[in-house]
C-alpha cells in the first residue's frame, strides 16, 4: 500500500487528562478539577491540530483515510469555533465606576462651567452655594466666615462706643450708618456663592430686601446728621473729609440702589431682561467699589470733632475690621460674574 494510503497516526496527547479519582472531591477541588480538564482537553487539541494541519493544505490530504479526514475536518471546526475575534475598543471607553466616559464635548464645558464658578481667588467651586443648601448659610461659605467677623465686631466696636456715652440724638448717626454697613455686607455675602437660576433667584430677592434694609438704615443717618447741621446753621457743612466723602458716596449709593433695582424689576427700562443682565457686572462693580468707599468714610469720621471728643474711636480698629470685611468678600468674587473670564 503506497505510503499516502496508509492511515495517519494521531500523537500521543501532549497533556495527559487528570486520572479520576477514587473518593468523591469537595466542591471547590471538584471544580478545580473540571477546569484542569477543560484546559488539557482544548491544549491537547491544538497539539493535534497543529500536527495534522497539513491535511488541510496539501494536496495529499484527498489520499488520506476517509475516517481520518473527517476526524481531522472535526478537530479544525473545533478550533474555528473556539476563536474569540479580537475585540474592537468601544466608542466610549467605561471609567473605572462603569460608567462611560463623557465625549470630549461634554468635557469641554464642564471646564467651561468651572471656569465660570471659579472665584477671585481660590479653585472653582470654592465659593459655590451647594444644590439644595439654604441661602443663609452662603453667609459663612468659604471666607464669608471673615468677613462675619469683621462686621460684627465693627459693628460692636460703634455701638459700644456710643452707647457708653451720653446719648444724644447726634448718637443715632453711626447707630444707623453701622448698622447699614452690617446688613450692605450680609446683602453681598448672601448673593455671591448662586450660580443657578433657581439660586439666582431665590438670591436677588434676599440680597433686594437687604439692601432696602440698608438704605432706610442711611436714610435715617443722613436725615439725623442732616436734621443736626440745620441746627448748628449753614455754615456747618463741610469741614472734613468725612463729610465730603460721605456726600458723594450718598449720591453713588443712591444711584447704585436706582439702576440695581430697577434691573430686577423693570429690566424693560433696559429693552429687555438681556440688556439688563449685560449691565449686571457693572452694577456688581460699582458695588464692590461703594462698600470700600463707605469703609474709607467710617475711618475718616475717626478724625472728627465728635470722635475726638466724645466717641474715642481708634483708627487701626477701623482698618483692621474694614479688612477682615474686604478679606472674606473679595476672594469669593466670581470672576465670570464681573467679565473677567479665565484663560484655558
Amino acid at each position: 500500500m503506497p505510503p499516502s494510503m496508509t492511515s495517519t497516526r494521531m500523537p500521543p496527547s501532549l497533556f495527559p487528562l487528570p486520572p479520576q479519582p477514587e473518593a468523591p472531591l469537595p466542591t471547590a477541588e471538584k471544580e478545580s478539577a473540571k477546569k484542569i480538564k477543560s484546559i488539557a482537553t482544548t491544549l491537547n487539541i491544538a497539539h493535534r491540530a497543529l500536527y495534522l494541519g497539513w491535511h488541510r493544505d496539501t494536496p495529499s490530504t484527498s489520499h488520506c483515510p476517509l475516517e481520518q479526514r473527517h476526524r481531522n475536518s472535526r478537530i479544525l471546526r473545533h478550533l474555528d469555533r473556539t476563536k474569540q475575534p479580537p475585540r474592537r475598543p468601544s466608542a466610549t471607553m467605561s471609567s473605572a465606576t462603569g460608567l462611560p466616559e463623557p465625549p470630549p464635548s461634554q468635557d469641554r464645558e464642564r471646564d467651561s462651567d468651572q471656569n465660570e464658578l471659579e472665584p477671585l481667588l481660590g479653585r472653582p467651586g470654592d465659593a459655590q452655594q451647594p444644590p439644595g443648601q439654604f441661602i443663609a448659610k452662603n453667609l459663612v461659605l468659604g471666607t464669608g466666615i471673615i468677613a462675619q467677623f469683621g462686621a460684627v465686631i465693627f459693628v460692636a466696636m460703634i455701638w459700644a462706643a456710643v452707647l457708653t456715652k451720653d446719648v444724644i440724638l447726634f448718637s443715632g448717626h453711626p447707630l444707623a450708618q453701622s448698622l447699614a454697613i452690617f446688613t450692605l455686607t450680609q446683602s453681598i455675602l448672601s448673593l455671591q456663592p448662586t450660580h443657578t437660576p433657581d439660586q439666582k433667584r431665590v438670591g436677588q430677592r434676599v440680597h433686594a430686601i437687604l439692601n432696602l434694609l440698608a438704605f432706610l438704615f442711611l436714610v435715617t443717618g443722613i436725615t439725623i446728621i442732616e436734621y443736626n447741621k440745620f441746627r448748628q446753621g449753614p455754615g456747618s457743612h463741610f469741614h472734613s473729609v468725612h463729610g465730603y466723602l460721605g456726600v458723594i458716596v450718598s449720591v453713588i449709593l443712591l444711584l447704585q440702589y436706582i439702576i440695581g433695582f430697577t434691573m430686577w424689576a423693570t429690566p424693560k427700562l433696559y429693552g429687555g431682561e438681556d440688556k439688563a443682565k449685560s449691565i449686571w457686572k457693572y452694577h456688581r462693580w460699582s458695588g464692590y467699589v461703594v462698600l470700600v468707599l463707605l469703609l474709607v468714610t467710617v475711618a475718616t469720621a475717626v478724625d472728627t470733632p465728635f470722635n475726638e471728643n466724645v466717641l474715642k474711636l481708634k483708627l487701626w480698629a477701623v482698618i483692621i475690621t474694614a479688612l477682615m470685611i474686604l478679606v472674606g468678600i473679595v476672594p469669593r468674587v466670581q470672576k465670570q460674574k464681573l467679565g473677567i473670564l479665565s484663560q484655558t
